[in-house]
């Protein structure tokens, strides 16, 4: 047989007895490299400065003993077997002895199952080894998990969407606080409802379609608008989008999703329609350009000749910020601007650069006024009268001084 390295410990008064041991394990193929101790203070001492893969102790000794022994290992909290090798112990002190921690028991006059015995707590040790590594990585797998679901709650709580998840039926099984906040219900009110609990049923059947469209194809819902009556029977307007949610083996289990508040931008939508008759003939005809952007900067609306200037058609200008055809150095003044016209600041003409849709430029001196709806702003409407010419012309002209300055100093 194969040399097997063992680090015994032996608990023994006797020299001999612990030889005797040792040339047993010899005898059955292992490689022992041994420390005899017969005191508590050996053992201590024993274990702090050295690993040992078991620990063969004798009941009684002049010294010391097996029970305190096993209770000295409890204390350090290492997982090191123990057998009782003893000449003198009777049934009822080994069994004593097993109940406290002890493994197994061996009589010296018989050290045939001392081997065996060896073997077979060697291979529970280095088992209970495996789980206990198996266990630190599921509880730090856990921890991390739990870790990144705190991270993610934190900003799921902190986004000003509503954020939700369904189960296949519709009910809600989480919420965010935006979300109780959009429908106006008390936290923790939700759970276990549904959309119907909100919605007519005209508009419940339009969700349940949109619902089953997502479920069907697997592919996430782009957006729709739909209108919510909240708990206190006032309503809104909610742009929903959804997405499947399924789990480890792909089974569709739920669906989840972002709701937002739309309400003011429909608010602006409606009072532009109201007065669109009336303005759309003055707006279209105008020279200059005249467009609506709401309070983010968001093109709601252009007359034919901004469009033109810009390059634009006039669905393509409305998923258009008014910053992306700003040059980085002009957005400060150009929110500035947004702020004052929102706040009821009477501003003088401001120029920007605008850049068209084909890459070239137009300046253009810009002033703008509140929309109002029921009393409350909604939107920006700003006027821009063409001054590239002009701004061409100036140029032209300083080219014209810069060259006469040269002209003259020559």
């Amino acid at each position: 047989m194969k040399d097997k390295s063992l680090r015994v410990l032996i608990i023994e008064d006797s020299e001999d007895d612990a030889l005797l041991v040792i040339r047993k394990l010899k005898k059955d193929g292992y490689n022992p490299v041994y420390e005899r101790v017969e005191t508590a203070a050996a053992m201590k001492k024993a274990l702090k400065e050295k690993q040992w893969d078991i620990i063969l102790c004798d009941y009684k000794m002049p010294k010391f003993n097996a029970p305190s022994a096993i209770a000295l290992l409890k204390e350090t909290n290492i997982d090191i077997p123990i057998i009782i090798v003893s000449g003198t112990i009777g049934e009822d002190e080994a069994i004593e002895c097993m109940r406290s921690g002890a493994q197994d028991y061996i009589m010296k006059g018989n050290l045939s199952r001392l081997c065996p015995a060896v073997a077979r707590e060697l291979e529970e040790a280095k088992a209970r080894k495996k789980q206990r590594q198996s266990e630190f990585q599921r509880e730090k797998m856990l921890e991390s998990l739990h870790q990144n679901e705190e991270k993610y709650r934190t900003i799921l709580e902190s986004i000003q969407e509503g954020y939700f998840e369904v189960d296949l039926a519709g009910n809600f099984i989480f919420c965010n606080d935006s979300m109780y906040r959009l429908t106006g219900c008390p936290k923790g009110k939700l759970l276990g409802m549904s959309h119907r609990h909100f919605t007519d049923k005209e508009t419940s059947k339009e969700v349940f379609q949109a619902f089953n469209k997502v479920y069907k194809t697997g592919e996430p819902s782009k957006g729709y608008d739909w209108q919510i009556i909240r708990e206190d029977a006032t309503k809104s307007n909610v742009e929903a989008s959804a997405s499947l949610q399924k789990d480890s083996s792909g089974k569709p289990i739920g669906f989840k999703g972002i709701l937002r508040d739309i309400s003011e931008r429909k608010k602006a939508e409606e009072t532009l329609r109201e007065s669109e008759e009336r303005y759309r003939a003055l707006f279209d005809r105008s020279l200059d350009l005249v467009y609506v952007i709401d309070f983010e900067g968001l093109f709601i609306d252009a007359n034919d000749t901004a469009l033109n200037r810009l390059g634009y058609k006039r669905e393509d200008l409305r998923t258009v910020y008014i910053t992306q055809l700003l040059s980085e150095d002009q957005l400060p003044l150009a929110i500035k601007t947004i702020q004052d016209v929102r706040d009821g600041i009477l501003i003088s003409p401001v120029e920007f650069r605008l850049q068209q849709k084909n890459g070239s430029y137009v300046y253009v001196e810009t002033q703008g006024s509140i929309i109002m709806s029921h009393g409350t702003p909604v939107a920006i409407q700003a006027v821009a009268r063409d001054i590239t010419e002009r701004k061409r012309a100036e140029e032209k002209l300083q080219r014209t001084l810069d060259s006469l300055r040269k002209a003259f100093g020559a």
